[in-house]
């Protein structure tokens, strides 16, 4: 009798412990399709901000009645600014004398100033911004620090003490 109950024993531990094992298993790889799932979700999100930010479309703008022109472009390229110094921008102005289409190319030029820091003390710099009117896309958008001398001023400099 005393073996009877100990077999009965042992068949039931031997049915819990393979349904242990596959729930074990089953809850592992449900975790890790959902981990995947969220880092592919994250990466796409990622991506899709970083175009959207570059495209300049205004869905409730009629382009063919109302085409992007350099108005658009320099707005965007101020929001640009903007976006990128944050509260850390002083000042920003367009340099209306440089900013133009360029007629080789037909990107918009637009060349800004950004004083950095606050009103009393700044960094200058010199932001150049680059617009495709027909695809309305920034393809180039470059900061320069004014204060920092270039490699050709250090040379100048240099050669000039001989």
């Amino acid at each position: 009798m005393v073996s009877q109950a100990h077999s009965g024993d042992l068949g039931a531990v031997s049915t819990i412990q393979p349904k242990r094992e596959l729930g074990k298993i089953i809850l592992i790889s449900i975790s890790g399709l959902v981990f995947t799932a969220l880092i592919l979700f994250y990466l796409s999100y990622s991506h899709h901000r970083q175009t959207a930010e570059k495209l300049l479309i205004d869905p409730a703008r009629d382009y063919s009645r109302a085409p992007f022109n350099m108005v658009d472009a320099t707005e965007y390229c101020q929001h640009k600014t903007q976006r990128r110094y944050g509260d850390s921008l002083a000042l920003s102005y367009v340099d209306n004398h440089s900013s133009r289409i360029d007629v080789k190319t037909g990107l918009y030029k637009v060349f800004m100033f950004a004083r950095v820091g606050d009103l009393r003390d700044y960094e200058e710099e010199a932001i150049h911004c680059f617009i495709d009117p027909e695809r309305r896309v920034l393809t180039h958008y470059r900061t320069i620090n004014l204060q920092k001398a270039s490699l050709m001023s250090k040379a100048s400099k240099f050669f000039e003490r001989f």
